[in-house]
């Protein structure tokens, strides 16, 4: 039987672990380092499409949004994870103080890391 467990870390970055049933007693291993967002590198303009990436070591998708003024802008873009790398593509509608958010679910879910702010013009 296995499972899957958030552990975060104190700095509030959250990493996976997967645990194993074996002879009736636990085992936990570590799947890696905490997601991970690249700084985003600019200058970045509005409607113009943004390439993000960064790393997520021990999870099978994750899915990454811009996050504006409180609140996620356009939908989450699914990113497959290959070799514990990530990448997708998010395009900012309007001029503003950008994040880049990354969760492990669709919809909801857990905010697994936050790139730091950067600006669209």
């Amino acid at each position: 039987m296995s499972g899957t467990i958030l552990v975060q870390h104190a700095d509030g970055r959250w990493f996976q672990l997967a645990s194993l049933l074996v002879s009736g007693a636990h085992r936990v291993r570590a799947a890696g380092l905490p997601p991970t967002i690249n700084p985003p590198s600019g200058p970045f303009t509005s409607g113009v499409a943004i390439p993000v990436s960064g790393s997520a070591a021990g999870f099978a998708t994750v899915w990454a949004v811009l996050f504006v003024g409180g609140a996620e802008q356009g939908a989450r873009a699914s990113a497959a994870v290959t070799d514990a790398a990530w990448s997708a593509s998010l395009t900012p509608a309007t001029p503003g103080s950008y994040t880049v958010r990354l969760f492990n679910a669709s919809v909801a879910g857990t905010l697994l890391a936050e790139s730091a702010t950067f600006s669209v013009s």
